[in-house]
């Protein structure tokens, strides 16, 4: 009686005892697999009328692009949006040393100063960021770039705004 679950016997290969190892470094014994049909060379398939029965299909060279890279635009937006953050951060956390060495008036001057040049920055990594995305990638620094000068130039005009409010009293 056989289990119905049980698999067909294995077939034999030539030369081996069942349950044996192929020895090492020889080939595996070939199966007889069916061979696969063979398709005649031209099925009448009419040809491409454009071109003549000889010849090939005329190659034509990759154009290059005519558009610039805009890797090297994006890296100087990058590095101008980096120089004009620390800039401006380093400024930030100066302000305070200014008012008790210099008084508040030169200090506030100072800042002013130093935030029209990062607010100038600033807009020059942004514009650059902008003509370099839209060139040929890379765009990842043209992109930060971007990201970085748009938070600090909106970041800027929101403080002067708010200090032009305290100024004029409201």
């Amino acid at each position: 009686m056989t289990d119905p679950q049980q698999y067909p016997a294995q077939p034999q290969s030539p030369g081996y005892p069942q349950g044996q190892p192929y020895p090492q470094g020889q080939p595996h014994p070939q199966q007889g697999y069916a061979q696969s049909p063979t398709y005649p060379q031209n099925p009448g398939y009419p040809r491409n009328p454009g071109y003549p029965q000889g010849r090939p299909y005329p190659q034509y060279a990759a154009q290059p692009s005519t558009r610039p890279s805009g890797g090297s635009l994006g890296r100087l937006a990058f590095v101008i949006a980096l120089v004009a953050l620390g800039v401006g951060l380093f400024v930030t956390l100066l302000v305070p040393l200014f008012y008790a060495s210099v008084g508040y008036d030169v200090a506030d001057a100072i800042s002013t100063a130093i935030g029209i040049f990062v607010l100038l920055a600033n807009a020059a990594a942004l514009v650059l960021g902008l003509i370099a995305v839209r060139r040929t990638p890379p765009h990842l620094l043209a992109a930060v770039a971007i990201g970085i000068a748009g938070a600090s130039i909106t970041i800027r005009l929101a403080s002067w705004v708010s200090n032009l409010f305290f100024y004029i009293g409201f």
